[in-house]
C-alpha cells in the first residue's frame, strides 16, 4: 500500500509543473474550501432560524387551539346548565325514564323536540 501511495504521488508530482499552475491550483483549492465552509455555515444558520420560526408558529397554533377548545367547552357547560335548570325539560326527561313501553317513550321524545 505504501509503495502504491508513493507511486501515485510521484505521478502527480508538482515538480514538473510550472509555478503559475501550482499557484492557480493552490488558490483554487483555498477558494473551494473557503466557499464550502461559508455555504455550510450559512446553511446551518438558516436551518436554525427556520426551526425557531416553525417552533414558535406551532406553539401559537397550539395556544389558539387550546383557547378555542376552552371557549367551546365553556359554552357547552353553560348550555348543559341551562338545560338542567329548565323544569319543563326535566319533567319530560323524567316522564321518558318512567315510561313503560316504547309508545310512551316516543310520545315523550316528540315532546322534547
Amino acid at each position: 500500500m505504501d509503495f502504491q501511495l508513493k507511486r501515485f504521488f510521484n505521478k502527480i508530482s508538482l515538480k514538473n509543473i510550472s509555478i503559475s499552475i501550482k499557484l492557480n491550483v493552490i488558490i483554487s483549492v483555498i477558494m473551494i474550501v473557503s466557499l464550502s465552509g461559508s455555504i455550510l455555515h450559512s446553511f446551518n444558520v438558516v436551518t436554525d432560524i427556520l426551526l425557531e420560526e416553525v417552533e414558535e408558529a406551532t406553539l401559537q397554533v397550539t395556544r389558539q387551539t387550546s383557547l378555542n377548545m376552552q371557549m367551546l367547552l365553556e359554552e357547552l357547560d353553560q348550555l348543559a346548565m341551562d338545560l338542567s335548570r329548565d323544569d319543563q325539560i326535566a319533567e319530560m326527561v323524567s316522564n321518558m325514564d318512567n315510561a313503560q313501553d316504547e309508545l310512551e317513550k316516543a310520545d315523550t321524545t316528540v315532546g322534547l323536540r
